[in-house]
């Protein structure tokens, strides 16, 4: 990778781009009020917000590994503890802030509100085992479900000395096996449907090991931009044409990692001036509008969304709520923490000022 602060920029925006496509994903939510036929078609929709954004997840992953610590070492070196104290600080503080803020909202809206009464009954969080289960995502999701990602990521770097190992010893090999593993062992991805996180950490990690330019697909920046497309349509299309609710974990694992270099190539298009509105405002907030999104903006949808009428335009309006409604309030929210109560703010976003 080159040095230089344009290409953190550039690498920093693309992670706000697929950061800000979590909350496009969660828009979807916003169909449970649709009964008429839409413009566009509920399928565009379902499309660009169940597949097309959210293509963008194995890159998180990539990046994480390409980052990470390199080198053959052990459970008990330096290198390990401080691998874990820079993740407990950037990781693991954050995910345990917005689940407990999480949790003692919830209990407190419950009485005033049925629906989130009914999410503390699915929870289970009048027990104490139902409140572990939800702040810690042990046996579920969290209960600030996109933080999954967060929880998944801190057990990769738990065990980071294996894929350390694994790549520095087996290389390329390694990276096959772990595939094969994901596409040819079904049992795999029923025990661990997200198996597809460990194949393109270690591609990241496989990445760093051979110093790979991150930049080095940005001159195919259009041909990049096409075939994630066509790679999206086809993962659309496919459960559809054979018969199933969504894609298989198997074929996740080849798609995770066929999407990759298309979103390095579209990284072309995040060069931004550190003038630039989306660079200066917005990519600082990114992890906060990420974590926090889906308490603020589903609340805010579910609010307003009973009082807007049915038209062939409701789902473009229900979005517009979701996305710019409360997008604006947890914008305007981190800009005034970062004003007035930095130290606060650096505790729920990781340091990430």
């Amino acid at each position: 990778m080159k040095a230089g602060k344009k290409v953190d920029n550039a690498v920093q925006n693309l992670k706000a781009v697929l950061l800000l496509g979590v909350m496009v994903n969660h828009a979807w939510a916003a169909s449970q009020y649709i009964v008429t036929p839409q413009y566009p078609p509920l399928a565009v929709w379902s499309y660009a917000s169940n597949v097309l954004i959210i293509s963008g997840l194995p890159v998180f992953f990539f990046l994480s590994g390409y980052f990470s610590l390199g080198g053959q070492w052990g459970f008990f070196s330096g290198e390990y503890r401080t691998l874990l104290r820079k993740k407990f600080y950037g990781l693991l503080l954050p995910y345990l802030l917005w689940n407990g803020v999480f949790i003692v909202l919830f209990l407190a809206a419950a009485t005033y509100f049925p629906r989130i009464a009914q999410r503390v009954e699915s929870f289970e969080l009048t027990t104490v085992s139902g409140v572990l289960s939800s702040w810690l995502g042990i046996g579920r999701r969290p209960i600030d479900a996109p933080l999954w990602f967060i929880r998944d990521l801190l057990l990769l770097f738990l065990s980071m000395p294996i894929w350390n190992y694994l790549i520095e010893k087996w290389s390329g090999f390694a990276l096959a096996v772990l595939l094969g593993i994901g596409v040819l062992v079904p049992a795999v991805g029923e025990w661990y449907p997200n198996y597809y996180a460990i194949c393109a950490f270690c591609l990241g990690v496989f990445a760093r090991h051979k110093h790979f330019d991150l930049h080095k697909f940005e001159k195919h920046a259009l041909a990049a931009v096409v075939l994630l497309l066509l790679l999206t349509l086809i993962q659309f299309l496919w459960p559809m044409a054979v018969g199933t609710r969504k894609t298989s974990p198997q074929i996740m694992c080849v798609f995770s990692l066929l999407v990759i270099p298309c979103w390095l190539g579209f990284m072309r298009y995040c060069h931004l001036d550190v003038k630039n509105y989306f660079a200066r405002i917005i990519t600082p907030a990114a992890f906060f509008i990420y974590a926090a999104h889906f308490l603020v903006c589903s609340t805010l949808l579910h609010i307003l969304a009973v009082h807007i009428p049915a038209s062939p335009w409701q789902m473009a309006v229900l979005y517009g709520i979701f996305l710019f409604g409360g997008g604006s309030i947890l914008l305007a929210t981190f800009h005034l923490m970062k004003r007035f109560m930095p130290w606060g703010l650096r505790w729920f976003i990781g340091g990430r000022i």
